[in-house]
């Protein structure tokens, strides 16, 4: 976990917070609203490189759409509940949101696609699943299609440090500890206006305007997305996609971006498709400075798939990124980047996805003081096995694995080499219908290669358990609440280096996740997300820390 300054910290999470709404809760709201990453120049400077918000949010967003779909169709075929298919529809979307739940939208998006196979009544539920096309087979309306919603709702953030105060000689008084709160309400509103004809269809065309009022701040955003066959095997997308925002309160910054790409995709078979992409992201703000910087990104991409109906999925995509930088060359950078994965889904409640990413990025400017902004290698390994017991039951085994090594020239006390490594075994189990519950064992480890520097101190391992339970029904009411606590363990620090490393005394840890979405009349619908992380030291000596984020909103369409 990287360290920031801390108005710094409160105003991402601030932003965070004020995005809740729109990302979870209203209908159209939470289908394509992306990230708007204030400070994200910052941020990249100062935590290991991910990828890119934005393609992260057009996952989430393809899902959403497939997902609220197959809720209205489930809505009106309710007198189809004890039929097979009508079933097997609602097991895929279950499955779907597990794995939504774990940030996997690429897989829900693909469970999704095969649920969608089966809503047409006419065709038989087990030919339209193996039939390999990932489209749709029921029919789609050509009309344009015109849409709008408002939304309302208030963010709450608190954050409380307690901190121990030191004498003139340097030690500790654990008796006087000194309580630091802060909280912060953001009240906001919203208007959504979309038009569309043909959406699901081969060709389709899609755009939005998305405008947001807050004390903290002020957005707008809109978005184009046209999508034209060339024929039954191949097919162009176009997508433009630009954002503003304005914070009004802390900080003075602004900023628009935007973003357009465009890919091809040609189906060399039933079950083969290549994909080629390019994509341009422009961000620009009105003060540029070290930590806001003015940069210009390029990605281009060539994806293979390989697909064997809804029971099999292999990808691998290579893309090439460029970053570049009017004011500030040193931060310019290029990277290499190879992804593989591989999805199974069976009848029997099981399944198997394996993520693998390899990345090597190259800063221009060389050798630098930056302990993340150096030329570095990194590997990625994700898997999610899941092995069903009974129709109500399962194994489930969360784990993933991140190496990074730097160059022998950058290697040293400010840049080492480190792994992490996260494990989470899970029972998992359905009761009463429409509940489903879970219940593992988490293991965390981090581990650096400069066990001499301050980084040295780092090093942890953490042992605990994590407990879930989920509520959904086709009556448009889904809740999920998700606890994981955890025994954390820093080997090298003790009372006696306290002093050096006080942000790395052994703790327990413990972090509620809450979401609820409710659609509880056809034009309305309440949502709420929260969150509760705290942090107690084992140390009497060092600090405590409590975070609290809530957000509730009501969405109107009309």
């Amino acid at each position: 976990m990287f360290k920031v300054p801390g108005e710094k910290l409160f105003d991402i999470i601030l932003l965070t917070a004020g995005l809740c709404p729109l990302l979870f809760s209203p209908p159209a709201f939470a289908q394509e609203v992306s990230l708007p990453q204030n400070l994200s120049s910052w941020v990249d400077s100062t935590r290991a490189p991910v990828d890119s918000a934005l393609a992260a949010w057009n996952e989430a967003s393809a899902y959403e759409t497939s997902r609220l779909r197959l809720l209205r169709w489930l809505t009106k075929n309710k007198e189809q509940a004890q039929s097979a298919s009508y079933l097997q529809i609602t097991e895929f979307l279950r499955d779907a949101e597990t794995f939504a739940n774990a940030d996997d939208f690429v897989t829900a998006q693909i469970l999704l696609e095969s649920a969608l196979a089966l809503t047409n009544g006419d065709a038989n539920p087990a030919t339209a699943a193996l039939s390999g096309d990932p489209r749709p087979i029921t029919s789609v309306p050509t009309k344009w299609r015109w849409r709008r919603e408002a939304v309302l709702g208030m963010d709450f953030w608190r954050q409380e440090f307690e901190i121990g105060v030191t004498r003139a000689d340097g030690l500790f008084l654990a008796e006087a500890e000194s309580l630091f709160v802060e909280n912060k309400g953001n009240p906001f509103s919203g208007l959504r206006l979309e038009l569309s004809r043909g959406v699901g269809a081969p060709s389709h065309l899609q755009t939005y305007v998305l405008l947001k009022a807050s004390r903290d701040y002020n957005s707008g955003e809109a978005e184009l997305r046209a999508q034209q066959a060339f024929g039954a095997k191949t097919h162009g997308r176009f997508e433009n996609r630009f954002e503003s925002i304005r914070y009004l309160r802390d900080f003075d910054l602004r900023y628009w971006q935007n973003n357009s790409s465009a890919l091809f995709s040609a189906e060399l078979s039933k079950k083969f498709r290549l994909e080629i992409e390019e994509e341009i992201r422009l961000r620009r703000y009105q003060n540029e400075d070290e930590l806001s910087r003015n940069y210009t990104h390029n990605e281009a991409s060539l994806a293979a798939i390989y697909s064997a109906g809804f029971s099999s999925r292999l990808r691998a995509r290579y893309s090439f990124n460029d970053r570049r930088h009017q004011r500030f060359a040193e931060h310019d950078y290029f990277e290499h980047r190879l992804e593989t994965s591989w999805f199974k889904h069976s009848a029997q409640n099981s399944s198997i996805f394996i993520e693998n990413l390899w990345r090597r990025r190259v800063y221009r400017r060389g050798i630098s003081d930056s302990t993340y902004e150096n030329t570095h290698q990194e590997g990625y390994l994700r898997a999610d096995l899941r092995f069903g017991i009974g129709a109500s039951a399962a194994l489930r085994l969360e784990s993933d694995f991140t190496s990074r090594v730097y160059p022998a020239e950058v290697r040293d006390d400010l840049a080492p080499d480190f792994l992490d490594l996260k494990a989470n075994p899970q029972v998992q189990f359905k009761f009463m219908r429409d509940w489903q519950a879970s219940i593992g064992y988490l293991f965390l480890l981090r581990q650096y290669e400069a066990h001499n520097s301050l980084l040295g101190y780092a090093d942890y391992y953490a042992h605990g358990f994590t407990l879930g339970l989920d509520l959904f029904t086709t009556k448009g009411f889904l809740l999920s609440a998700s606890n994981a606590f955890q025994v954390r363990t820093y080997p090298d620090v003790s009372a006696d280096n306290l002093l050096l490393s006080s942000s790395y005394s052994d703790r327990n840890i413990n972090s509620l996740l809450l979401f609820l979405s409710w659609t509880f009349h056809p034009k309305w619908q309440l949502g709420a997300f929260a969150n509760y992380d705290n942090e107690i030291s084992r140390l009497k000596e060092a600090s405590d820390s409590r975070n609290t984020l809530f957000s509730v909103d009501v969405t109107y369409s009309f």
